[in-house]
């Protein structure tokens, strides 16, 4: 069998929650595997930010080497979003990330794509730990049926109407290049190279 992969991004996952909220699973995610930052200084409408991570224009910009191989779920391209799980922006926290979860955990292909958009949203920390600690449990549940991973947010922290440059990113794999920041643009390729 392939060795399966997995790309997901978290929208507004921010390190700055690490040590606020309960995340042990994140947290030895983040202390045993290579990781770097994502910097993304002009670029916030979620829709706009996942059209450059997955290289589109009119459709997917997919390599044919995975094209037949591929899950897409939940992504934030349009309102509602996109793949095997399609959900409204503002639609409830626990429905999303179960069903993103759910998703993700019975996939059969060798790539899967994700997109978890709840923390998308102004909100105090209380709202914010809830998510992080699901997000968290169901990262526990699932990361041992991927032989590669990429966890990354294309920013941080969603506060009122601004937006941390700064994202989150974890692998199994070590970025690049160690010495400088992520740019959105390259995660795809990265992806497709581990």
């Amino acid at each position: 069998m392939a060795a399966l992969k997995l790309l997901l991004g978290i929208n507004g996952f921010s390190y700055g929650y690490f040590m606020r909220c309960t995340m042990p699973a994140t947290v030895n995610l983040f202390n045993t595997h290579p990781r770097g930052v994502v910097y993304n200084e002009n670029c916030h409408d979620i829709k706009s930010v996942w059209r450059r991570i997955m290289h589109y224009n009119d459709g997917f910009d997919i390599p044919d080497k995975i094209k037949n191989r591929l899950s897409i779920i939940n992504i934030p391209i349009d309102n509602p979003t996109i793949g095997d799980y399609s959900s409204y922006f503002n639609e409830d926290y626990n429905v999303e990330i179960r069903n993103v979860f759910n998703k993700i955990n019975n996939a059969e292909t060798e790539y899967t794509i994700a997109s978890v958009n709840s923390l998308n949203i102004p909100g105090g920390t209380d709202v914010k730990c809830d998510i992080y600690s699901m997000i968290d449990n169901y990262l526990y549940e699932i990361i041992n049926k991927f032989n590669d991973f990429i966890i990354f947010s294309p920013y941080g922290d969603v506060i009122g109407d601004k937006i941390e440059p700064y994202g989150v990113y974890i692998s199994t794999r070590p970025r690049p290049n160690p010495h400088k920041t992520i740019k959105i643009d390259e995660i795809m390729d990265i992806f497709l190279n581990i």
